[in-house]
């Protein structure tokens, strides 16, 4: 809207004694608008106030004198002249421009009634006659004139002319709108429809050349154990409410922690009242303290204890990777990750034991690396022993051999075996010697030699006794490390090979081997020795690679930190890609085929997120790799709430041994001794009330078969294939396959029945069953002994016969109240007799009613 509809803007005046501008001031707001013109295509349209400034007002017009007006042109030459002949003539332009547009504000302006716009209009009549005069100085046509002027006043109303200027013809004064107190009344030109302006596509925003930072990542590297902990406590914590124990590991915790809750002895866990002897003791100890807090079931607190090992798992990781020389930032990520690889993710909920022991190995590691960085430290070597032994009670000697074997490699890298024979280390040592075989000698001594002669080549020596025969296999656990590293293993496609054939590489490598490197070192060299050992050891379990994760973990994350944008939108993509695979594959598997053996509940909810966890990592793929760890993490974490709430209950119908376990509790409530060869009794002997035996060879087997009349045993099905010398009492009565036929056969349930009431000493034979089938065709025979009259005849004294020269034998009398017949079918020995005498039997049998039919009549 112009300003002479503005009352407030008409009705100010300006000082009389304000000076009229400058000739090159002028000339300066003369020249923006033409360069508007020549240089932009679109020009936004100008504000009011900026048109009403450029424009004189009609008080300053009237203030101007005539003598004024006339010093205007002096004062225009006194501005500096132009360098070269095209300059100035461009000058002389503009100061036509000025001169034709005061003429047609002159014209426009409406005839005055009063003595002030007759000044007015009389003040114009020599601006007029100057620009005329300055025409002819620059040598310009009449027409150029006035196309300037029409240009310059399209400019001021935001629009620009697209057609040839052409002279404007006079104005007809308005009498019904008189223009207002010191106002400029103008001509608003008609309007025009705007031209549709084409859409122009912004231009992509160029990937930098360095991440840039994220506030996010900075807020949440303040307090980094804290977002650790609380998406650890997420992925397991809220399934807690929803889900029934896992089968095997949870049931086997319960069945042992209720009974040493107990007993009063807690240095060794109980089972069934006697020692358990199929798991290191640490385990159900930590199990048993948290069990203990009142007011919650034992079930609920051992699935606790499960979530507060992946939380230790977590946060060790977090603390190895700071031990190991990398920031807060890049230690979060490392965090992250460990929690982003779905099968771990999974696993840490699920097996509390493993889970334990990997983090306690990986404190080890954390307080082996400070104390490797200096000369010597008493305090962290000997926190790293300390953890190693825990490690050893939880699960073994492995928990001692690799932080071991890796603290000796790293005295050899950096060419210093002898730090390896100090005082902190002799001492580190001396600690873990004191832990483990002082709860060696109470077991030995004040339990039962027995529990610890079962513990030590069934659980301490095992990986060891199996090593030469797994040796052929030793692939396997390296076959199934990729699977356990998706989806973030994609990282390896995305690191720069080329820089293996660069110098520099090998120079890093080699400077690891001075102090403030000694994380990295550490970091590869444990990795290398922790996948050695368990290719070639006997765990055919993947569960246990969860301590070689955090090495993995960090290392990843010390290579994405120093990715730039483009390489971090390339490994999301490809994060997207294998999330797109997976949803994918599920759909198809479940639809549309067999291969999973069970049915999965929530599958529709699984892939969903899966797939939205795709399309957000393609669309919008962060440039600071470490923030995108935080959001993978995430949606990691949102996928497991349907697993375990949804998933998990038909997952463990499908394993679970509680089917068999009830078949045992029914023959054990008959008062058949339970037994369980060869395998953990602890998630079979949580559903039988009945103590359940265990025999860890045949010879035990045997001895509790020859006590016991009556048992029911379990075992697994490749044991009973194999058990050639097994006793023909046992009956087989139940078997329990699992889901995969790759994983075993399952087990199997058998019987032996030795009792008064079920138990016949001579088995039944079939061959001996045979004659009871003859039995139905000797009542017929029976039948017709009274309907006979000669067979009351008296004998005679020699049995008659055909021949009368060949008399029967003596061995065989013919009894008078039997026919020949039937005593040839009662006696047993014409049945090993030869054919010849059987016949001539018969044929006496055959005449002898022909001859006494006439002594009856």
């Amino acid at each position: 809207m112009s300003d002479f509809s503005d009352s407030s803007k008409s009705q100010k005046k300006t000082k009389p004694t304000e000076e009229q501008p400058t000739g090159a001031e002028q000339q300066d707001a003369i020249d923006t608008p033409l360069e508007q013109e020549e240089h932009t295509d679109t020009e936004p349209v100008l504000s009011e106030e900026s048109t009403t400034t450029n424009a004189p007002s009609e008080k300053e017009i009237t203030a101007a004198s005539p003598i004024e007006q006339d010093n205007q042109p002096e004062q225009a030459d006194e501005a500096p002249q132009a360098d070269t002949p095209a300059e100035a003539e461009k000058t002389d332009d503009m100061q036509s421009h000025e001169s034709s547009e005061e003429t047609v504000d002159a014209e426009v302006v409406s005839a005055p009634k009063d003595a002030q716009e007759n000044e007015a209009t009389s003040s114009e009549e020599p601006s007029a006659a100057l620009s005329v005069e300055k025409d002819d100085d620059v040598h310009d046509t009449d027409d150029e004139l006035i196309g300037a002027a029409a240009s310059k006043l399209s400019s001021r109303f935001g629009k620009k002319s697209n057609e040839p200027a052409q002279p404007e013809a006079e104005t007809v004064e308005s009498k019904e709108t008189p223009p207002m107190h010191g106002t400029v009344s103008a001509e608003v030109p008609p309007k025009r429809k705007p031209a549709k302006k084409k859409k122009e596509k912004k231009p992509k925003e160029p990937l930098p050349d360095v991440a840039p930072e994220s506030k996010i990542l900075n807020t949440l590297s303040l307090i980094p154990i804290l977002p650790l902990l609380i998406f650890a406590a997420l992925q397991g914590g809220v399934a807690l409410f929803f889900r029934e124990l896992w089968p095997l590991q949870e049931v086997q915790t319960v069945a042992v922690v209720q009974d040493t809750l107990a007993a009063s002895n807690w240095l060794t866990p109980i089972l069934d009242g006697a020692p358990y002897s199929s798991a290191m003791p640490l385990y159900y100890w930590f199990s048993s303290i948290i069990a203990l807090i009142p007011d919650i079931p034992i079930n609920f607190a051992i699935k606790a204890s499960t979530v507060i090992s992946s939380v230790l798992f977590v946060l060790s990781t977090y603390l190895f990777a700071r031990a190991a020389g990398v920031s807060k930032k890049t230690g979060l990520a490392a965090g992250m990750l460990t929690m982003s690889a779905v099968i771990p993710a999974v696993t840490i909920q699920l097996n509390g034991m493993e889970t334990l022991f990997a983090a306690l190995v990986t404190f080890s590691h954390a307080a082996f690396v400070m104390g490797w960085k200096q000369q010597r430290s008493y305090f962290w070597l000997a926190a790293g022993f300390i953890c190693a032994a825990a490690a050893t009670l939880t699960a073994g000697f492995p928990g001692l051999f690799i932080p071991l074997f890796s603290i000796l490699f790293i005295s050899c890298w950096r060419k210093r075996p002898t730090r390896f024979g100090e005082w902190d280390v002799a001492g580190g040592f001396g600690v873990y010697l004191i832990i483990v075989l002082s709860w060696f000698a109470y077991v030995y001594f004040a339990v039962q030699p027995e529990y610890l002669l079962n513990l030590v080549p069934n659980v301490l020596a095992a990986p060891f006794k199996g090593a030469l025969a797994h040796l052929p296999y030793w692939w396997h656990m390296l076959s199934i490390l990729p699977l356990i590293l998706l989806p973030w293993l994609v990282v390896v496609l995305v690191l720069p090979w080329t820089k293996i054939a660069s110098i520099s590489l090998y120079k890093n490598i080699l400077a690891t081997r001075n102090p403030e490197n000694i994380g990295t070192a550490y970091l590869w060299l444990s990795a290398v020795i922790t996948c050695a050992m368990y290719c070639f050891l006997d765990y055919m379990t993947p569960v246990w690679l969860l301590v070689l994760l955090p090495q993995l973990a960090i290392l990843a994350a010390r290579a994405i930190k120093n990715f730039s944008p483009l390489r971090n939108t390339i490994f999301y993509r490809l994060i997207a890609l294998v999330f797109f695979a997976a949803g994918i594959t599920l759909i198809g598997l479940v639809n549309f085929t067999q291969f999973i053996p069970f049915e999965i509940n929530g599958w529709m909810y699984l892939s969903a997120i899966m797939l939205a966890t795709a399309g957000i990592f393609w669309l919008r793929a962060p440039w600071n790799s470490r923030l995108g760890t935080v959001g993978l993490a995430l949606a990691v974490t949102i996928l497991l709430q349907p697993v375990f709430i949804m998933s998990a209950s038909t997952i463990n119908e499908a394993i679970s041994a509680k089917d068999i376990s009830m078949t045992m509790e029914e023959y054990a409530e008959k008062n058949f001794a339970p037994v369980v060869y060869n395998a953990d009794p602890a998630p079979f002997a949580y559903f039988v009330r009945k103590p359940v035996k265990h025999a860890f060879d045949l010879h035990t087997l045997s001895t509790i078969l020859n006590t016991n009349k009556d048992v029911v045993i379990i075992m697994s099905a490749t044991d009973w294939d194999n058990w050639l010398t097994k006793p023909e009492t046992l009956k087989l009565v139940d078997t329990q396959h699992t889901p995969i036929p790759h994983l075993g056969k399952g087990f199997i349930l058998a019987i032996q029945e030795k009792s008064a009431g079920n138990y016949r000493p001579e088995p039944q034979v079939q061959p001996e069953e045979e004659p009871s089938v003859n039995e139905p065709e000797t009542p017929p025979a029976t039948e017709e002994q009274p309907a006979s009259p000669a067979e009351e005849e008296p004998a005679t004294d020699s049995p008659q016969t055909d021949n009368e020269d060949e008399p029967a034998p003596l061995k065989r009398p013919i009894l008078e109240e039997t026919t020949t017949a039937e005593s040839t079918e009662t006696a047993p020995e014409p049945e090993t007799d030869e054919p010849a005498q059987v016949e001539q039997v018969s044929q006496v049998a055959q005449p002898a009613p022909v001859t006494q039919e006439p002594v009856t009549e």
